[in-house]
């Protein structure tokens, strides 16, 4: 069975303490199993969150130093888990009711506590939190950035250009950066609600998947401007300025970055084949560019 992980935020310190035998040895056997893929750099004193196929639909999962757990257990599609700005609360999309209509979650980080916060005839997905818990930016339709107060649960269209927009993130302060296709490939858009004004960072075509760094000032990216066949990660500073790549090997893929909270790491995907994906999970340094493979599949 092909086995996909996609990571979307994790939780990590700067230093960190090894865990002892004994703590080890009392281990379940599932979660030993589990603590065999792992390989958890001393420093690493985090929980990452993300989803896999591994069952054979989508469902969400935390990794940390006790190894892996299964968060969500049904046979429907649970994607796109983002922690809140406070880490009480993992966001996510899922489709209970249909195949084709996607809603917005959050729960408990422990996966109890599951409740809807978005749920209309649409399909919603792809939420990114603002600052202060307050508010998200989603797409809906696949195709739309709207606004969604967290207080009130309504949402409003954040501009009207044309063309597909996707995978929103918000900055610190209110900036919104997100995928824009227009007629062949992606580039990376930021967009000014206070100036209703729209910069272009990227005009490759080749772009996309940008997260936003926690003191928003740097955004990193997915690129295929080397190469056509793998992607790369990238990093810029929030105005599109002083882009460079930061993962180096030619001969595979790597994906669905995301920045550690005190912006000193990212977690990353990789994979040999893209076509028929058996993903693990990497973290880098950005300082020093050492990386480490932290799990596999």
């Amino acid at each position: 069975m092909k086995k996909f992980i996609i990571i979307f935020l994790m939780l990590i310190a700067a230093m960190g303490c090894d865990k002892s035998e004994t703590e080890k040895q009392t281990l379940t056997s599932a979660e030993k199993i589990a603590y065999a893929q792992i390989d958890i750099p001393d420093y690493f004193q985090g929980r990452i969150v993300f989803q896999s196929d591994a069952d054979g639909d989508y469902e969400l999962y935390l990794l940390d130093w006790n190894g892996v757990k299964k968060l969500t257990d049904n046979n429907y599609q649970d994607e796109y888990p983002m922690w809140s700005p406070d880490n009480e609360l993992i966001s996510f999309q899922a489709n209970p009711k249909a195949e084709s209509d996607c809603d917005i979650f959050v729960m408990k980080p422990d996966g109890t506590e599951i409740k809807a916060i978005l749920a209309t005839t649409k399909w919603e997905g792809q939420a990114s939190w603002s600052a202060d818990g307050t508010a998200m930016v989603v797409t809906l339709d696949k195709a739309r950035i709207y606004w969604l107060d967290m207080e009130r649960k309504d949402v409003v269209k954040v501009h009207s250009l044309y063309g597909e927009t996707i995978m929103p993130a918000l900055a610190p302060d209110g900036t919104i950066v997100f995928s824009m296709r227009k007629w062949q490939g992606w580039n990376i858009v930021a967009y000014d609600r206070t100036k209703n004004s729209v910069k272009y960072l990227t005009r490759d075509r080749k772009s996309c998947r940008g997260r936003i760094s926690h003191k928003g000032d740097r955004i990193v990216y997915v690129s295929r401007t080397v190469s056509n066949i793998s992607g790369d990660i990238w990093i810029m500073n929030l105005d599109g300025s002083d882009k460079r790549r930061i993962t180096m090997n030619d001969s595979t893929s790597e994906y669905y970055p995301t920045w550690s909270p005190d912006d000193r790491y990212i977690a990353y995907c990789v994979t040999l084949d893209e076509k028929a994906p058996n993903w693990s999970l990497w973290i880098m340094n950005i300082e020093t560019g050492e990386t480490q493979m932290i799990y596999d599949t």
